[in-house]
């Protein structure tokens, strides 16, 4: 047994599952032994593009290490894409050469890292932790967001806010009931569409431009084709650096 520290091993109540696509079976089976050493479930391997997606579909696993290149010469890159059509597994990338060219083309799938062979456990437990790690910081920014979505949608004032472009970002039920228009219809769009006097927008801006909130009257286009006139409290959106992110529209 090769020289690997305690440290390593982490003992999980439910362990990472984790499955292992990998043309070579020696190489697989090195990968295999070195992930249950570490504490982690190997749920299965395969060697190519249809038993990868066959096995991501029955076996749901929390985590795949993807090789780049496959059995029947199968690309590991268009496999992920595959997978990631009916599943957001987190997917890291086994290679054996630092392509850039190769990196390039695997940064469209959105990996959560690479691992370079050889490695070592210390490499390999870093990877998959790292991985895990974003993954759980992914699900739970989403139930946040769903959460925060649910809160804006349960009130009887029209919300609505928009991004540094102007783009509509979030936009409540009683802005639906407000407007007319459904939120799959105006997300993303600009919130000059839906203004009576596209200069308001300057205004607003030029209103709110010292980070101060404040109320304007602002007239909307009503998908009806008439106009809404609105008293709006209006305030920018910071980022995490206290960076304009955007606008918040709140109704009275």
């Amino acid at each position: 047994m090769s020289n690997v520290s305690n440290a390593l091993i982490v003992e999980k109540e439910t362990p990472t599952r984790i499955l292992v696509v990998e043309d070579d079976p020696q190489m697989a089976k090195f990968i295999s032994f070195k992930l249950g050493y570490l504490g982690y479930e190997v749920v299965g391997h395969a060697s190519n593009e249809s038993m990868a997606i066959q096995l991501a579909k029955e076996l749901h696993p929390d985590l795949i290490l993807m090789d780049i290149i496959l059995d029947n010469d199968d690309d590991g890159i268009e496999t992920a894409n595959k997978i990631l059509a009916f599943t957001d597994v987190p997917i890291v990338y086994l290679t054996a050469q630092e392509d850039d060219a190769v990196f390039q083309r695997a940064k469209i799938t959105k990996p959560f890292g690479y691992l370079l062979k050889p490695f070592n456990d210390r490499d390999l437990n870093l990877v998959v932790e790292t991985a895990t790690y974003r993954q759980d910081q992914k699900v739970k920014l989403s139930r946040a967001l769903e959460d925060a979505r649910s809160i804006i949608n349960s009130s009887f004032v029209m919300i609505i806010s928009l991004n540094r472009e102007d783009k509509i970002v979030e936009y409540n039920q009683a802005a639906e009931w407000e407007l007319g228009y459904p939120y799959e219809e105006v997300r993303g769009r600009s919130i000059l569409e839906f203004l009576s006097h596209s200069e308001d927008l300057l205004f607003i801006k030029e209103n709110i431009a010292r980070g101060k909130r404040c109320q304007l009257e602002i007239e909307f286009k009503h998908q009806s084709g008439k106009i809404l006139n609105c008293l709006l409290s209006l305030s920018l959106l910071k980022d995490s650096h206290d960076n304009n992110n955007g606008i918040l529209m709140i109704s009275y």
